[in-house]
């Protein structure tokens, strides 16, 4: 019954609008999990049941071959976002004049951060699956470490000239404190370069809530 109570408490704690810290209704139900809508600041997110094998549940090797939520065949992408890390590495070495260290958040295998090396960025990245992790490590040859942005301890403050969430923030169960968090380790001239999902978008549109 304890860990019962638990969930709930976590449940009734996120229940509160990530974004604003205000309230929240629900919109629908999609696959087992209630959809919300901010009371305040109209941002909708998911609210997950927690537990200790939340991350390895959702973010499973299933995740990354399995179709469904996520992708078929992830290691088959790695030439275009190793591409499109290069892409943006050049495009925020245009807007700051410089090179330097990036954080990749939710690197899975690396190759975006491939993508930054090859353009003359150095850095690391953090990925919560570990087979995916380990490829980055020993078969594409970049450091990434397997854990979450959140729970990560050890990142200097003001130590990094650019943090980098590429479709990665809709994942993330506290948006807000992770944005926070990546201030709180970028130098005072640095850059967080988020990529993510536009729900007035025609695609978003067309697509329907479903």
């Amino acid at each position: 019954m304890k860990a019962q109570r638990n969930t709930h408490f976590h449940q009734a704690a996120l229940s509160k609008c990530p974004r604003c810290n205000g309230s929240s209704h629900v919109l629908w139900n999609q696959l087992g999990h209630d959809i919300l809508q901010g009371a305040h600041c109209d941002h909708r997110f998911g609210l997950p049941l927690l537990s200790d094998c939340h991350l390895a549940h959702v973010y499973s090797d299933d995740y990354f071959e399995g179709g469904g939520a996520g992708y078929s065949n992830y290691l088959s992408e790695g030439t275009m976002l190793r591409k499109r890390g290069r892409q943006y590495a050049k495009r925020i070495k245009k807007l700051t004049g410089k090179t330097g260290t990036v954080v990749d958040v939710g690197a899975a295998a690396g190759f975006l951060l491939q993508g930054w090396f090859d353009a003359g960025w150095t850095g690391y990245g953090v990925e919560p699956n570990a087979t995916m992790a380990r490829y980055g490590r020993e078969v594409n040859r970049v450091d990434v470490r397997c854990n979450t942005f959140e729970s990560i301890e050890d990142l200097a403050p003001n130590s990094v000239d650019c943090v980098a969430m590429l479709q990665v923030l809709p994942h993330l169960i506290d948006p807000v404190s992770a944005i926070q968090k990546a201030n709180s380790i970028l130098k005072p001239d640095g850059m967080l370069l988020i990529e993510t999902w536009d729900r007035s978008s025609y695609f978003a549109t067309f697509a329907g809530k479903g």
